[in-house]
């Protein structure tokens, strides 16, 4: 579930100073992973630097499971939760930039036939308002998700009647206010689907994770001996999950956080950003996709 599906610590990929040596390095990241390890009692993290060119340096702690005990290693696959959203964006910026789509359509012109139903001001958004979360869009309720956990229905489906309820109710007061929202970047992976015929899942393996080198970033819970999510059972202890679709956000909830990868994968991710997106995207779609709303 949303709640509990995420990894137990994630550190991002991090510019270390050029000053210390290479060892000395090391030795202070360990001692600092240690500590937070320590300090949040999660089960295990890992932690992943580099500097300029030089290779990047991967540190971990703890396991990837308390029941198990088995030790976290370097490479290990993490789910990242709502860390998805970025990837999602970025999507939408290279979709944008094959004219695929338009940076600044909105839910009128993305979803046509959908267009009478919509509640008053819905057609308006735009997709800034979406990704920057100031569409006043409801969210689906908790039912709605429990069920969705279930739900076997091709995924794109799933969304476009997710797409459907929501756009005709009407929007939250004052709609403009920021609310941090699963629905919006839900609603861009569907309108993506609608105009590509696609699905979310296909255009980011093909545009996004393919082309940056993404080699071991997928789906859902990772498989195998890799780390868990936990929850918190008696006195506080870790209560690892199992590794069932059931652990994680329901398919449907893809752009908006069900992406798992390994820290190589989330350092090649970070080159969108780093050094003005290494030509993998034009400076102008860089400055769209990070403008304050």
């Amino acid at each position: 579930m949303l709640f509990r599906c995420l990894v137990c610590v994630f550190i991002l990929a991090l510019t270390a100073s050029p000053v210390l040596g290479e060892e000395r390095l090391r030795e202070a990241l360990q001692a600092a992973l240690e500590a937070r390890y320590e300090e949040t009692g999660v089960p295990g993290g890992a932690i992943l630097v580099q500097r300029g060119d030089d290779a990047a340096i991967e540190l971990v702690a703890g396991v990837r499971n308390a029941k198990t005990k088995t030790p976290v290693e370097p490479g290990d696959l993490w789910h990242i939760g709502s860390c998805t959203k970025a990837m999602t964006a970025v999507l939408w910026a290279v979709q944008a930039e094959q004219n695929v789509v338009a940076p600044e359509e909105t839910l009128g012109e993305l979803f046509p036939g959908r267009l009478e139903d919509m509640a008053d001001g819905v057609a308006a958004v735009s997709v800034r308002d979406l990704l920057g979360h100031r569409a006043g869009l409801k969210e689906p309720g908790t039912v709605w998700f429990i069920a969705r956990v279930f739900d076997e229905r091709p995924v794109d489906v799933q969304r476009a009647e997710l797409v459907a309820a929501q756009l005709a109710k009407p929007r939250e007061p004052e709609p403009e206010t920021f609310r941090y929202s699963n629905l919006n970047y839900i609603l861009v992976g569907a309108a993506l689907e609608l105009r590509t015929g696609e699905t979310w899942e296909a255009l980011m393996r093909a545009h996004v994770f393919a082309p940056l080198g993404m080699e071991r970033a997928g789906f859902g819970v990772p498989q195998g001996d890799q780390p868990v999510g936990h929850g918190a059972g008696l006195f506080r202890a870790q209560v690892p999950e199992d590794q069932s679709p059931e652990a994680d956000n329901p398919v449907v909830f893809g752009p908006a956080g069900t992406v798992h990868l390994s820290l190589e994968d989330w350092l090649a991710f970070t080159r969108v950003f780093r050094g003005r997106g290494d030509g993998f995207l034009a400076p102008e779609a860089l400055d769209w996709l990070t403008r304050v709303h």
